[in-house]
């Protein structure tokens, strides 16, 4: 099973920091998608080898932010062959993720979701793992 990545983190490189050494072993090719103002989040896939696609794309026409066009220039980087999971920048995977994906029977042409512990603080996530 071949399973690619896409990450969409502007300005949440301190969460990056985090998440991206935990995610990147889980898939065959990992894309983050940023913005040039974002050096942090650049910085990180420099240091862990991750492709970054840097682009201003979320603020054509006048918008705050447009996060769907982000994931659209992540997916243009992508193989095309692969399972494909778009999560941001702040989103830890389980660490059995990749072996509990394999384990299913996927349909090729559907969407799935799944379920998520949501942190308000740092101390939070932390609490969490000790």
């Amino acid at each position: 099973m071949k399973v690619e990545g896409v990450v969409v983190c502007v300005n949440y490189g301190d969460f990056l920091a985090w998440t991206l050494p935990l995610a990147k072993h889980h898939f065959d090719r990992m894309v983050v998608v940023t913005t040039p103002g974002d050096r942090i989040t650049r910085k990180l896939c420099e240091h862990w080898h991750v492709q970054c696609v840097v682009t201003e794309v979320c603020y054509e026409n006048g918008n705050p932010f447009n996060k769907g066009k982000m994931i659209n220039e992540g997916l243009r980087h992508l193989s095309g062959d692969a399972y494909v999971v778009h999560q941001d920048g702040d989103i830890v995977l389980p660490p059995k993720f990749r072996l509990l994906l394999q384990s299913q029977v996927l349909e090729k042409d559907c969407i799935y979701g799944v379920d998520r512990l949501m942190c308000c603080s740092f101390l939070d996530w932390m609490q969490q793992w000790y």
